[in-house]
């Protein structure tokens, strides 16, 4: 280590700095171009300064990120077409014939005496007609031949009571589904009436049965009129 004592350091100090301005002084000197060159030097430093400047304000703009598409709504989605229910044709209610819509066991009452009187219609043209009793206390069953004819309204009925002995009426099924027969007023031998009336007897049918009930006592058959 180099010891110098503070007068010394004075001095040398002073010797660098004189040193160091008289290099710094030179090397500026020769830095400076001639002075005819000052105008051309001022010149290009002034073209190079507009050319930065220039090229700056004549770079293209920065693309700026495009703005999102608004969202659009969603298309609805269609409801599910739900088929219609099949409709089934309706099947024509067929009509059922008079002479098998009259088969049956009919019930009613004497108009006079009120009494119950019970008709049977059976096939092949059969009718027993019951009412009373016997001694023993059995039905007593009449049978007849009846025929029909359901082209006129009301409808004809004849009761076949002997070979020249016939009971001509008439009848009619109400929309109940009873039987409306014309007994009042007609009897054998008499023209057929005309029209229903009000007081004809109404049968309300209580089974299909085409025989007559057990433990009827049944007459002999009046031959048919032929």
């Amino acid at each position: 280590m180099l010891i110098i004592p503070g007068g010394a350091i004075v001095q040398h100090s002073l010797k660098v700095k004189h040193s160091l301005k008289h290099v710094l002084g030179r090397q500026s000197a020769s830095c400076l171009p001639p002075k005819p060159l000052i105008w051309l030097h001022a010149m290009v430093v002034w073209g190079l300064v507009g050319f930065l400047v220039g090229g700056l304000s004549s770079r293209p703009a920065i693309a700026q990120p495009a703005a999102p598409a608004p969202e659009t709504a969603p298309s609805p989605v269609p409801s599910p077409t739900v088929p219609s229910p099949t409709v089934k044709p309706e099947t024509p209610v067929v009509p059922v014939p008079t002479a098998k819509r009259i088969l049956g066991q009919w019930l009613t009452k004497e108009p006079l005496d009120g009494d119950t009187v019970l008709v049977v219609f059976a096939p092949a043209g059969k009718l027993y007609i019951i009412s009373g009793t016997t001694a023993s206390g059995n039905a007593i069953a009449n049978q007849f031949q009846y025929r029909i004819d359901d082209k006129p309204q009301p409808m004809y009925l004849d009761v076949i009571l002997a070979d020249t002995t016939k009971v001509e009426t008439l009848f009619e099924f109400t929309a109940a589904g009873d039987l409306r027969v014309q007994m009042l007023g007609t009897r054998p031998g008499k023209p057929r009436p005309n029209a229903l009336a009000d007081n004809a007897t109404v049968f309300q049918k209580i089974s299909d049965d085409t025989t007559p009930p057990p433990g009827t006592d049944l007459k002999p058959p009046i031959a048919p009129m032929k």
